[in-house]
């Protein structure tokens, strides 16, 4: 070192020691204060802001076109006893993801998707206090009654997965869609799991002075958000769809006869999400509501009459597989009917060959077997035959129906076969695994 420097350095270090201790320890201090309401700063975001980031990574990073193996399953329970199984297992088509909003549900592309299945299990309904099969699948709603009276006198059992609508409404009007992030209110709620995974939680709810002008559902519930920034889960207490149902309930206010639960958990398959569950718990109460003939929301509807008098209540569990890629496939979607209208939609579900040990194994990770026997008074072997029995009733219905014939018929029931080859085409294994 030359002499020039270490001259330059002896100076600086007598600067340096000629300042009071006290105050290099008041400088460090300030220093070190500054540096931690830095990181506070740019490090830590409001609870809008964190689902603002999540939903606009949840629009730009979920599937835009794929096929997923479906299984669904839906109890109808009356007072705590099981009353009906309900079940399919088949393949969900996904195509064309947006969350622009249809002005009408119907002429929404998105709409629920579009899905078929390979295998049925629908059992037939027993009444509600005794072992026996309901005569008629439906009764009418009688001419002139409102409200809550209704359901008195009228009820629709059908397997309809009306919880799909629901999706599609929460990704178009829920924070999922960050084109409506300003419709709520947030709050940080305790960390939570899914999967396995460790998420940050937001609470949200529908602002108090929300119209129905302004958004087409209203709800409160939690978004669980992962550390790289996916949301994993919505769960939603009370969801009221405008968008899927009461579409013409513009401005009237309501009361929920129907409080439920609806969570919806998504997966990430290469950096891309996809929903991978969805359930929902609901039951039909009045509680604290007026039979006054008003508006009442109810978000299923009643599978028997007088639904409040026996308890009614309705457990929905779907499933879906790892998503594949349908480039190519048209073909096979359209042959085993995916790409027309879903048959859920006019509730006509055919199947010409259930596979029943199938169906002990799956419904035994979904539904305590042993109750359900002891419920209904009947081994699997009877319920098996209820089954049987219940298809032939759908299929004497349908025939009923000026839209349908015998051609028409077996037409549905192709689809299961069709549907059976297209799970080997795409995934390589059978429905059955």
């Amino acid at each position: 070192m030359t002499l020039k420097k270490l001259t330059l350095l002896f100076l600086s270090l007598l600067m340096v020691s000629a300042i009071p201790a006290e105050s290099r320890k008041r400088a460090a201090a300030t220093a070190g204060e500054e540096e931690i309401k830095e990181s506070v700063v740019t490090g830590i975001l409001s609870p809008k802001a964190k689902v603002k980031a999540a939903s606009r990574k949840f629009g730009a990073c979920y599937l835009r076109d794929y096929a997923a193996p479906m299984t669904a399953v839906r109890l109808i329970i009356s007072d705590g006893r099981y009353r009906e199984v309900q079940a399919g297992r088949g393949v969900l088509v996904s195509s064309g993801f947006t969350q622009n909003a249809a002005k009408f549900f119907w002429d929404d592309p998105g709409a629920n998707g579009s899905f078929r299945f390979a295998d049925i299990f629908i059992t037939e309904a027993l009444h509600p206090s005794e072992n026996k099969i309901l005569p008629s699948l439906s009764v009418p709603f009688e001419s002139g009654s409102e409200g809550l009276e209704q359901m008195n006198t009228g009820y629709s059992d059908c397997f309809r997965l009306a919880v799909l609508d629901k999706k599609r409404s929460l990704e178009l009007f829920s924070p999922l869609n960050i084109k409506r992030i300003n419709d709520f209110e947030y709050s940080f709620g305790e960390d939570g799991d899914v999967d396995g995974g460790h998420c940050s939680t937001v609470i949200f709810k529908s602002k108090e002075n929300i119209s129905w002008e302004k958004t087409r559902i209203k709800c409160s519930g939690r978004l669980f958000i992962d550390k790289d920034g996916f949301i994993r889960k919505i769960e939603t207490q009370n969801l009221e769809d405008r968008y899927s149902g009461f579409i013409r309930q513009d401005t009237r206010e309501s009361d929920i006869v129907t409080p439920y639960t609806l969570s919806i958990t998504y997966s990430v398959a290469n950096g891309r999400l996809y929903a991978s569950s969805i359930r929902q718990s609901l039951r039909w109460s009045q509680d604290g509501i007026e039979n006054s003939g008003a508006f009442h929301y109810y978000a299923e509807t009643n599978p028997y009459r007088m639904p409040f008098k026996y308890r009614y209540s309705t457990e929905t569990c779907i499933d879906f597989g790892t998503p594949a890629d349908i480039a190519g496939k048209g073909p096979q979607l359209a042959e085993a009917g995916i790409v027309s209208q879903p048959a859920a939609y006019n509730n006509i579900v055919l199947c010409d060959s259930p596979d029943y040990s199938y169906w002990r194994r799956t419904l035994a990770h979904y539904i305590d077997i042993e109750k359900l026997e002891h419920d209904t008074g009947m081994s699997w072997e009877e319920l098996c035959r209820m089954a049987e029995s219940r298809q032939a009733r759908e299929e004497a219905a349908a025939l009923g129906r000026p839209d349908m014939d015998e051609e028409r018929i077996r037409e549905y029931k192709c689809f299961t076969e069709s549907v059976r080859e297209l799970f080997l085409d795409i995934y390589q294994f059978s429905y059955t695994k």
